[in-house]
Formats: structure tokens, C-alpha cells, sequence
């Protein structure tokens, strides 16, 4: 998953910002930028500084010592994680922003592909969060010249034929031999679906004794966790509380947010 928010970074996000050859503006306006990757370089530097190495951390005597007959160490290591989720679950509040703004982020990018000079923006909900005005958001256009560079600056080919100016901007981001995601939709889409899956996790773990299903790469070692035998002191149990009231409020929040889209429209 971070490697995935690291490739969408460094292909993406922070090209992007870069200025054309010769010229004072960046290949993708400030305002496009925002509204379209706005959040995913917070998210990165929450895992990629504090979240991931704390899991592995966690993990690392149980993923280094080989067979646990007894148990033990999947207990401990299960504890461990589970105090992981405790600590870092507020931090997780900003995906919130993210999903709330992640249809609106599609729509404008899909309007990066458009053909006309002037594209309509959404709807007047977009942006909230993102440190971006209402007006700003939805009056925001590209010229023909941005529009140009913007869809050359994703297009796969050989963009120098098509567009001789292309030569003064990066290099294509799906041309990238890091790019391992289909496009830069499902990219956007990682952070997305990220909170269900860590819900899984603290759930997998929990009921690890009733699970008779497949368990699959974190959740393997999950499911073959033994709980705590004091269940008032089990910081999974804890965890999963917290894990299941952020999901809850996150979709509360996102069906806040549709709702109040449909009435500006």
C-alpha cells in the first residue's frame, strides 16, 4: 500500500508541480492539483513515517522466527498490533477529507481528457476540505494550452510526435517503469479502500478461534492469533471498537456530503 502512495507521488503528484521549460506555470495548475490530489501526500507521510514501521515493529519477531507451535508470539505480536491501531487511529480521521472529495476528484479528472476549453466542474460541494475555496473550485478552468499539456503530460506514446512542445515536460506518467497500477484512477482509489481493509484485519484477528476461512497475506497471521485471555484488557478488542466506530462515521460523513451535492444541483 505505500508503495503504491509512493509511486502515485513521485509519478504524479509531484511532477505535476513542476514548471514547464521556459514558462512560469507547472504542468498541472495549483487549483487542478489540489482538488484532484489533494490529502494523498498527508496520507503517504502518515504510513511511510509513523503507521508502517510501528506494524512492522509489531511484527517482526513473529515474521522472523519461523514456526510458532504454541502460539505465543502471535499473541504478543497480536497485542502489539493491536495497540498499533489504538495509538494511530486518529491520525486515520484525515481519509475522511480524502473519500468525501474522491468523486469530486474523478470528475474533474475525467475533465482533464475533455476536449472543450471550458469543462463543468461538479458540483459546488467539491473541494471542501482541501483548502480550496467554493468560487475557486468551481470556477476553476484550463486553457486550451493547459489542457494540451495536462493530457500529454498523462498520455502513454510517443507525445513528442504528436505535440513537438510536449519535449519541455516530464516524461509521460504511464511511460514510468514504476507504474504498476492500471492508471491513475485506481491510484486515487488506494486510500479508498484502505479503512475496510484495516477493519478486517482487527475483525480477522479477534474472532480468530471461530475463522475457518483461507487466511490471505496480513490476514494470515490474524486469523492464527490467539486471543488475549482477559478480554477486558485486549487491546484487538479495543482496537476493533475503534476501527469499526471510524468506518461509521467516515460513511456518515461521505453520505453527508452526497447529500449535500444533490441539493446544489
Amino acid at each position: 500500500y505505500v508503495q503504491g502512495l509512493r509511486e502515485l507521488v513521485d509519478i504524479y503528484v509531484r511532477p505535476a508541480s513542476l514548471l514547464v521549460k521556459g514558462s512560469i506555470e507547472t504542468v498541472i495548475p495549483q487549483t487542478e492539483r489540489k482538488i484532484v490530489f489533494g490529502g494523498i501526500e498527508g496520507i503517504l507521510r502518515f504510513h511511510e513515517v509513523s503507521f508502517l514501521p510501528t506494524l512492522e515493529t509489531a511484527a517482526k519477531d513473529l515474521l522472523r522466527a519461523g514456526d510458532d507451535a504454541t502460539g505465543e508470539r502471535s499473541k504478543r505480536v497480536a497485542r502489539a498490533l493491536g495497540e498499533a491501531f489504538q495509538t494511530y487511529h486518529p491520525f486515520m480521521r484525515q481519509y475522511s477529507t480524502y473519500i468525501n472529495n474522491f468523486d469530486f476528484a474523478l470528475s474533474r479528472l475525467a475533465s482533464w481528457a475533455t476536449i472543450h476549453d471550458k469543462f463543468t466542474s461538479g458540483t459546488a460541494a467539491g473541494g471542501v476540505g482541501l483548502g480550496i475555496s467554493t468560487s475557486e473550485a468551481n470556477n476553476s478552468q484550463l486553457t486550451p494550452a493547459q489542457r494540451k499539456r495536462v493530457k500529454h503530460f498523462l498520455k502513454v506514446g510517443n507525445r513528442e510526435r504528436l505535440w513537438p512542445a510536449a519535449a519541455n515536460l516530464p516524461q509521460a506518467c504511464r511511460k514510468n517503469p514504476k507504474h504498476t497500477q492500471i492508471n491513475l484512477e485506481s491510484y486515487l482509489l488506494l486510500p479508498v479502500q484502505r479503512i475496510p481493509r484495516y477493519r478486517m484485519l482487527v475483525c480477522a484477528s479477534c474472532f480468530s478461534r471461530l475463522c475457518s476461512l483461507t487466511p490471505l497475506q496480513l490476514d494470515s497471521l490474524a486469523r492464527s492469533t490467539p486471543p488475549s485471555i482477559d478480554v477486558s484488557l485486549d487491546p484487538i478488542e479495543a482496537a476493533l471498537e475503534e476501527m469499526v466506530a471510524l468506518a461509521s462515521t467516515m460513511n456518515e460523513e461521505k453520505r453527508d456530503a452526497e447529500s449535500r451535492q444533490r441539493l446544489v444541483k
